[in-house]
């Protein structure tokens, strides 16, 4: 028996402009147990899932010329149960999460994505997740398939954190 399942939809758009190309892919998927995707259910430590928390998301990405932005939301559309994944505060955590990046594309010599990110949580404090992240990474592609990465994030996390952290700092 099927016992979870999802499903996504998207739209895509492109259209030549006078820098080059515009493209946009809007899109929205749907989850009927969230707590089982995606090893969250590994990391809330749960064996048996008594209460099925459906989750929604939705995203959009554009690039016009060099330029390109994402974003993306998703959230718990119910509250866990508190033995499973509660608040600071004990009641039952409906979770959320969102990510919006802005970057160039420079040519330089091969392409060097530069990339500004902002991310963030609710009620994710039992998951460990930051409440807010700040960041900028630098993608260099050094030949056809091989990339080199560095990153700066700074983290802020909820009072209420698994791990009783105020804010973290990472390359």
């Amino acid at each position: 028996s099927i016992e979870s399942f999802g499903f996504d939809a998207n739209y895509t758009f492109s259209q030549e402009g006078p820098l080059g190309p515009f493209n946009m892919m809007v899109g929205g998927s749907y989850i009927s147990n969230l707590a089982d995707s995606n090893g969250l259910q590994d990391a809330l430590g749960i064996n048996e899932i008594n209460h099925y928390i459906e989750g929604v998301a939705g995203y959009l990405h554009m690039d016009y010329s060099n330029f390109f932005i994402d974003m993306e939301y998703m959230s718990a559309l119910d509250e866990f149960e508190p033995d499973e994944l509660a608040e600071g505060n004990g009641d039952g955590a409906q979770p959320s999460v969102w990510n919006i990046e802005l970057g160039y594309n420079w040519n330089w010599w091969k392409n060097l994505e530069i990339t500004l990110k902002y991310a963030g949580s609710d009620e994710t404090e039992g998951l460990g997740f930051p409440e807010n992240r700040y960041g900028i990474n630098f993608n260099q592609e050094l030949f056809e398939g091989v990339i080199a990465s560095i990153a700066y994030l700074h983290d802020e996390y909820q009072a209420d954190d698994t791990d009783n952290r105020d804010e973290r700092d990472m390359v």
